[in-house]
């Protein structure tokens, strides 16, 4: 579907398409070909005036710079993502924007600031429902026990195993 629409047909399918693609090779540690799928995403989203699916993509850039560990290059995509969604109201957006920002702190053992970043997406002793929430939950569950909050993070493991969140790493 890509290739048939990539030349100015559905843009906004290849787009989407394209972000499905990026987060597939994110997870499955094929971070250079994501960021050529977020190049191009970027490319068409800026051509045709996509401007939302612009700032998803920016996420997933930013996604990419903090597992490797680029913490400054995560930051400053993130914080342009934030600067557009934030006046919008664009919530699902800006909770991608934080799991970045999250994943760089991590990285960079700021468990503070990877516990203020996760914490906004799920609130104490609920495990949100959506996408983010879900990715995050063992993000947060680390940050909560590395700052000292065990029993906040025992909470949230346990509505994580409660709910059925499987996490696609070893963790």
């Amino acid at each position: 579907m890509i290739e048939q629409e990539r030349d100015g047909g559905a843009v906004a399918l290849v787009l989407t398409g394209l972000v499905l693609l990026n987060l597939d090779s994110y997870h499955h540690g094929q971070w250079d070909e994501a960021e050529a799928l977020t190049r191009e995403g970027l490319d068409l989203a800026a051509a045709y005036g996509y401007h939302l699916l612009k700032a998803d993509l920016r996420t997933k850039s930013a996604l990419v710079a903090a597992a490797r560990g680029d913490a400054d290059l995560a930051r400053a995509l993130t914080d342009e993502v934030m600067t557009w969604t934030t006046p919008r109201g664009i919530g699902l957006t800006q909770a991608f924007a934080r799991r970045a920002r999250a994943i760089a702190a991590l990285g960079q053992r700021d468990y503070e600031e990877a516990y203020a970043q996760t914490s906004w997406i799920s609130q104490p002793s609920i495990t949100g429902t959506g996408i983010p929430a879900r990715w995050m939950v063992l993000d947060l569950v680390e940050a909560a026990v590395r700052t000292g909050r065990v029993e906040e993070a025992r909470v949230h493991a346990a509505a994580a195993q409660q709910a059925g969140v499987r996490s696609s790493t070893p963790r």
